[in-house]
């Protein structure tokens, strides 16, 4: 990476957001701890912590990139910072539900087959109606000659 006139601009205010998210998050984390003894923890509270922290590995990743850029050779990668930031900061899954939401999801699942059930049927029936109204169509031409001899 070669030394642009913008790069240490960008470097030097990248340096001092990352020691204002590092404060900050150790800020949000003490609130979050403090009123969790005091009452349960608020989700957004927890989602604030997170995003603040994210985007401190963000910006951590970002100048690691850039350090190592300027060391090594080579070009800056967002793909890399990304992965870091990814690999280190997604919560394990949790799938914990509620009683009634997965009764929920139960019962549309079941009305979602039912319907493609009765989708498919409705199908098979209109094709078979058509062969009745076309045997009937045949049907009432064959009478309506013989009508039409037998009246003459």
């Amino acid at each position: 990476m070669d030394n642009p006139r913008l790069l240490p601009v960008a470097l030097t205010n990248l340096r001092t957001s990352q020691g204002f998210l590092e404060k900050l998050l150790d800020i949000c984390e003490r609130v979050v701890i403090e009123s969790g003894s005091a009452a349960p923890a608020n989700p957004t509270d927890k989602q604030v912590v997170l995003a603040v922290s994210l985007l401190a590995k963000m910006t951590d990743s970002i100048l690691m990139e850039i350090e190592n850029c300027q060391k090594h050779g080579g070009t800056f990668s967002p793909q890399h910072v990304m992965k870091d930031v990814i690999d280190t900061h997604i919560p394990p899954k949790q799938e914990v539900e509620g009683a009634e939401i997965q009764r929920m999801r139960v019962i549309m699942d079941l009305c979602l087959q039912q319907g493609d059930i009765y989708r498919r049927r409705a199908f098979y029936q209109s094709a078979e109606l058509e062969t009745m109204r076309a045997t009937v169509k045949s049907v009432y031409a064959d009478l309506s000659a013989t009508r039409t001899i037998l009246n003459k």
